[in-house]
């Protein structure tokens, strides 16, 4: 196993600024060895997930999203997201996605974070004082 790599940076929570979160996000996933199929997925549960920040935990008060990458070359990188937002337990919600309605019959929201929960291994949250804590994980492996 590789030493531990680790990396952080702060954004301001507009939406303005997910193409250059998600562009950190990606140059991480590359880093720590990930394909392009995997990074594609990471990628796409950190787009929903800071866009629920920005659009509901700071809609209507400005702020910060602060990233940190922990990653180990070849076997799993972690993402931490931390806020100021009002508080909302992604890994409570309970949404699920109706298959068997056509599209549009089925109800709009909360797929979003059954997609997150289906392309990471772990998903945990806390609230810590003022903070939202939300840390996702992908194992090469997966």
């Amino acid at each position: 196993m590789d030493i531990p790599k680790l990396d952080n940076a702060v954004f301001v929570a507009e939406l303005s600024e997910l193409p250059r979160m998600l562009s950190w996000v990606r140059a991480k996933s590359s880093l720590a060895g990930f394909n392009q199929s995997a990074r594609h997925k990471i990628e796409v549960s950190l787009e929903e997930v800071l866009v629920n920040i920005i659009k509901y935990a700071h809609s209507d008060t400005a702020g910060t999203v602060d990233l940190t990458a922990h990653w180990v070359i070849d076997d799993y990188i972690e993402f931490t997201l931390k806020d100021r937002g009002q508080p909302f337990n992604p890994a409570k919600h309970k949404a699920s996605i109706d298959t068997d309605l056509p599209l549009e019959e089925r109800s709009m929201g909360g797929v979003g974070i059954t997609i997150v929960k289906e392309f990471m291994d772990e998903m945990q949250y806390k609230r810590d004082g003022i903070y939202n804590v939300l840390t996702l994980r992908k194992y090469c492996k997966t």
